[in-house]
């Protein structure tokens, strides 16, 4: 085994596994749901934002996306007490600053690689599913942009305003990191999962086609990203079914 891989999978057990009295499987699932986002992230995120792209608990089974409520008081309390866990216990491999504000890096970019590698990462409580962790991430950005985006989102006054006159403060007050990662990046954490969409996605896909697709662009036009929607539509057309085609081609007409 390599040096450097034989010092993270060390650092790992005596960071994650070091309680002998605890659940091992447990604590490298707590490690895998928290890590895994956190190296595959396509962006760098805060504290606060990263918060919301952990899921700590099983997806809740519902069939309307719109009813889906982001993290409760109770459960952001939990995501955050463990995170902080986590964070703490791998600072010799990731920099976590004590401000919530401040982005959360990799010290060492080879961490990532080494989680993602079954032949180097030989311990498998602590290996990353790289595809099954940008599904998940996929449905967090996707139940974010749900319960998130709506009509108006900066409470403009003057319809019509020009960009450049809406404030920054102002779009980043109603627009989070979170959000407007979701925004950016749903499709192509579905892309990267590189799996088929199964019916309950592409419900959930439809569902917010259906019920927030104009707020969605409307979010990419504040953050000045517009122009990535054609591309995220085409991508996801390549994904799917023949029978959503049709749907997808109708929002290609509202774009053009």
């Amino acid at each position: 085994m390599h040096t450097l891989d034989a010092m993270y999978l060390q650092v790992l057990k005596g960071a994650i596994l070091g309680d002998k009295n605890a659940e091992i499987e447990g604590l490298a699932w707590r490690f895998r749901r928290i890590i895994g986002p956190l190296v595959l992230l396509f962006d760098t995120l805060n504290f606060a934002a990263l918060v919301h792209l952990v899921n700590l608990h099983d997806p809740p089974d519902t069939e309307d996306l719109s009813d889906s409520e982001d993290l409760d008081t109770t459960d952001n309390m939990r995501v955050k007490e463990e995170m902080s866990i986590v964070l703490k216990a791998l600072q010799s491999v990731i920099d976590t600053p004590k401000e919530e504000s401040a982005p959360i890096r990799l010290i060492h970019l080879s961490f990532r690689d080494f989680l993602l590698d079954s032949k180097r990462c030989t311990e498998g409580p602590f290996q990353i599913d790289e595809g099954a962790t940008h599904k998940q991430l996929f449905e967090q950005c996707l139940n974010l942009m749900g319960s998130s985006l709506k009509r108006n989102i900066c409470q403009l006054k003057a319809p019509g305003i020009l960009m450049i006159d809406i404030p920054c403060d102002t779009v980043d007050q109603y627009l989070p990191q979170h959000v407007k990662y979701s925004c950016l990046y749903w499709v192509r954490h579905l892309t990267e999962s590189k799996t088929e969409l199964d019916e309950d996605n592409k419900d959930q896909i439809l569902i917010f086609f259906q019920k927030h697709f104009l707020y969605w662009l409307e979010a990419l036009a504040l953050i000045q990203s517009l122009p990535e929607s054609i591309y995220m539509l085409i991508n996801l057309q390549s994904m799917i079914s023949v029978s959503f085609i049709h749907i997808i081609y109708d929002l290609h007409k509202i774009l053009f």
